[in-house]
């Protein structure tokens, strides 16, 4: 889901269904973790104000449909995992490294953070 109009990269919403306990779903669990986590809403938690109405608001079920993963499992099970499609797999390291490189280039050398909004004194 990507949101132009508040500059916060993309936003993953839940899954439609919860996911199961079958290898593919396992796969599928680790990809939506793994783009949730790195998605630009959890860098810093005054971000959670500019969500937008209805993302994530799915009550006491959201938790049972995305089951955190064990993460210290995270190799193994997924990102040296021969089932996950390499094409797949590259979009999704291309996807860190250019947030990875936006971080960087937008340094702000007042060592204000990227998402912080200028007062208007600064203007």
């Amino acid at each position: 889901m990507p949101t132009p109009a508040n500059g916060m990269g993309y936003l993953v919403d839940l899954p439609s269904q919860p996911f199961d306990d079958t290898r593919v779903d396992a796969l599928k669990r680790w990809t939506w973790w793994s783009l949730f986590s790195t998605s630009e809403i959890n860098a810093e938690t005054i971000r959670m104000a500019e969500i937008p109405p209805g993302y994530m608001t799915r009550g006491p079920q959201a938790g049972q449909i995305v089951q955190r993963p064990d993460w210290d499992r995270v190799a193994g099970h997924y990102l040296h995992s021969p089932e996950v499609d390499d094409r797949d797999f590259e979009l999704l390291v291309q996807l860190w490294s250019t947030g990875r490189m936006i971080r960087r280039l937008a340094e702000d050398p007042a060592g204000n953070d990227l998402w912080e909004l200028p007062s208007d004194e600064r203007i």
